[in-house]
């Protein structure tokens, strides 16, 4: 066999690493799953899971997946270490599926535009070391043996607990052997989006004692929890490169690290002699990339925009800088942004899962990080605004997810009914980079800003908020639109002029349905 390509994959490590019985392998996922607490996070976007017998790690195990239990993932990347077949780059199977006694789970058609993008590759056979157990398992491969995948138990081992935890989805099963974790990092963010989850899976140190184990763990968690590349590629850990891909991507997107559980094998089994480290770390979307909602018309100007930071645009510029261009998007580029964002809106309102979204095949551009704006209205009144400063997310996702959000999260208004859905006009707003706005006196600020065409963001003592530059329909009065400005901030009305006020100024690229 040369590739399992298009073909099913069975269950190599059941009845060794967790129970073979479908009944008694669900009693013991879900036990391990109640058991571990729910943080309730946000946004959970990658984790980190040991892929021991779950009689050792499975405790940890849980607690990862416990943060994800019920969310609406449809598809898993799991990046793996490979322990017995020895190779250069990523292996990846193309099609088919793999089988656990839980089921089967389809490998996603994402694999296969993945396997062509090097360092990435579609699995063949390479030298395979077998493993001590393989003359126990009743699994017969025969001439599958130089196939990594065949004999790998690093993935199979996380997906009954994905079975368990999100119900169906699709795989993408990417073996890692020597590669180097940036250049994996960089293929791989331009493949992810709003209903993926990354899992890298590895256990740590091997076999030290286990006060000994703890100290040389806490180096690895240390670097994980810092976003050091170099720290977790060097770790004592088997899947040191799928942590840290993951790690990269995490410093790409601004991902927050949160360790949820760090245990040795002598904590479950009670031996302390030698032990294996075992972390659980679950990486989420920083709070820090708050969505803000924005005010689009005169009526709606007093009201205060929500989230954190108001750094805008992809990179700033200093006043002396020529002024930041729009994004000058093609007419096939802004219809797909409308059609995502049309389709999210139905997908949330209705309780639908996200759209699924082919990642590979969209312009270039539109996977590029972007901050973006969705404004509803119906009958042309204002039903929803919501946007996002930072541009740390591909410019689909954004759209995607401001989109969900302006139907469902902006607090002024009651969430959009599915009745409402054929009334509502969709506007997307792309950012450009903002730059500041120095000036001595109001005069020199003023002149700096151009009625039509700039946004502009205010932040004073901790409160910020911006106007698109939509808003100068309703206030065209350069010191108006920035006392109201101020106003919505939560400020009085003049503290645009207070000392320690910042301004900057941006332009957007307007996307509207039957318009430019």
């Amino acid at each position: 066999m040369s590739s399992l390509d298009g073909m099913t994959r069975p269950a190599a490590v059941a009845g060794l690493f967790y129970p073979a019985g479908a009944g008694l392998l669900r009693e013991t996922v879900r036990r391990l799953l109640a058991e571990a607490e729910d943080l309730h996070l946000q946004d959970v976007r990658a984790l980190i899971v040991p892929h021991a017998g779950y009689a050792y790690s499975g405790p940890v195990a849980a607690s990862a997946y416990r943060q994800v239990q019920g969310r609406k993932i449809s598809r898993v990347i799991i990046l793996a270490p490979s322990h017995y077949g020895h190779f250069r780059g990523v292996a990846v199977v193309p099609g088919g599926s793999f089988v656990t006694p839980l089921g089967r789970v389809p490998i996603d058609p994402l694999a296969r535009a993945l396997a062509e993008s090097p360092p990435f590759f579609p699995e063949r056979p390479v030298p395979v070391q077998l493993p001590s157990w393989a003359k126990t398992t009743p699994f017969e491969r025969g001439l599958s043996q130089g196939l990594p995948h065949m004999w790998e138990h690093s993935i199979e081992v996380q997906l009954p607990f994905l079975q368990e935890a999100i119900g169906t989805f699709t795989l993408v099963p990417a073996l890692f052997g020597e590669v180097d974790a940036r250049e994996a990092a960089r293929v791989l963010a331009r493949f992810l989006d709003n209903t993926t989850l990354v899992v890298a899976s590895s256990d740590l140190s091997h076999y030290l004692p286990h006060e000994e184990a703890v100290l040389v763990d806490r180096q690895c968690i240390g670097a994980i929890r810092q976003l050091d590349v170099d720290g977790v590629r060097e770790a004592d850990a088997c899947g040191r490169l799928p942590m840290a891909t993951v790690v990269y991507l995490a410093r790409e997107f601004g991902w927050e690290p949160r360790i949820l559980d760090y245990r040795t094998s002598g904590d479950t089994s009670g031996d302390y002699e030698a032990v294996v480290g075992y972390v659980a770390v679950a990486f989420c979307a920083s709070e820090k990339i708050s969505q803000v909602s924005m005010t689009c018309h005169e009526t709606e100007a007093g009201n205060r925009g929500e989230g954190g930071e108001a750094t805008a645009g992809s990179h700033l510029k200093d006043a002396k800088t020529e002024e930041a261009k729009p994004w000058d998007l093609s007419p096939e580029e802004r219809e797909i942004l409308l059609k995502l964002a049309r389709e999210a809106i139905w997908s949330a309102v209705t309780g639908n899962p996200p759209p699924r979204v082919e990642v590979w095949r969209l312009p270039e551009r539109l996977r590029q990080p972007a901050a973006c704006f969705v404004t509803l209205k119906r009958g042309g009144q204002l039903r929803g605004c919501i946007g996002t400063l930072i541009p740390r997310e591909p410019l689909y996702e954004a759209v995607i997810r401001r989109a969900e959000s302006a139907a469902l999260a902006d607090h002024r208004f009651p969430p959009v009914r599915p009745e409402e859905l054929g009334d509502l006009e969709v506007e997307i707003s792309v950012l450009g980079p903002s730059r500041p706005i120095r000036g001595a006196t109001p005069e020199e600020i003023l002149s700096q800003i151009q009625p039509g065409r700039h946004g502009v963001i205010l932040r004073v003592a901790g409160q910020h908020a911006t106007f698109l530059p939509q808003v100068w329909e309703h206030f065209p009065d350069k010191e108006e639109f920035l006392a109201k400005l101020a106003q919505k901030a939560g400020l009085p009305q003049d503290a645009w002029l207070w000392p320690e006020a910042e301004l900057e100024v941006y332009e957007a690229e307007v996307i509207s349905e039957g318009g430019a």
